[in-house]
Parts: structure tokens; sequence; C-alpha cells
């Protein structure tokens, strides 16, 4: 036998147990499930950032600063006109 290995006994192979080979399948489809959970959840937390983001250009566009500033400028001259009254007399 040792001068021909090849007509020698197969070679024992390892047998997985059945119940070691279910737990194998149930924890990789538990891992599978959670990843792609997971990346369903990042996907819709980024699509909802990009809707914020997007309002909040929205209300950025729009023109109220320029009326806001004009209008704190008409309060400030006012102030400083009556202020001016004041320590004038």
């Amino acid at each position: 036998m040792t001068t021909h290995p090849h007509f020698g006994p197969p070679p024992v192979k390892a047998e997985i147990p059945a119940p070691l080979k279910w737990a194998g399948i149930i924890i990789s489809a538990v891992l599978t499930m959670g990843i792609s959970g997971a990346a369903a959840w990042g996907v819709k937390t980024l699509n909802d950032l990009q809707l914020t983001v997007t309002r909040i250009d929205e209300r950025q566009q729009q023109d109220t600063t320029g009326k806001q500033v004009d209008e704190l400028k008409a309060r400030v001259a006012a102030l400083e006109s009556y202020h001016r009254e004041r320590t004038g007399r």
C-alpha cells in the first residue's frame, strides 16, 4: 500500500451534522435579511435627506430676505431718528 497509495482505502470524508447545516442556513438567511434591511433603510434615509435639502433650498431661494432687510433698515432708521430727536432736546 505504501508503494501504491491509489489502491488504498478512500480518504475519510468529514461529515457535517444535519443540525449544524440547518443552523448555518438559518444564520445566513438572518444575516442576509439584516443586511438587505439595512441597505433599504439607508436608501430611504438618504432619499428623505435629499427631499429635506431640496425643501430647504427652495425656501432659501424665495426672495424674502430682501424684504426683510428693507423692513429692518426702515426700523433702524426710525429708531435712529427717534433717538436723535430725544438727544436734540
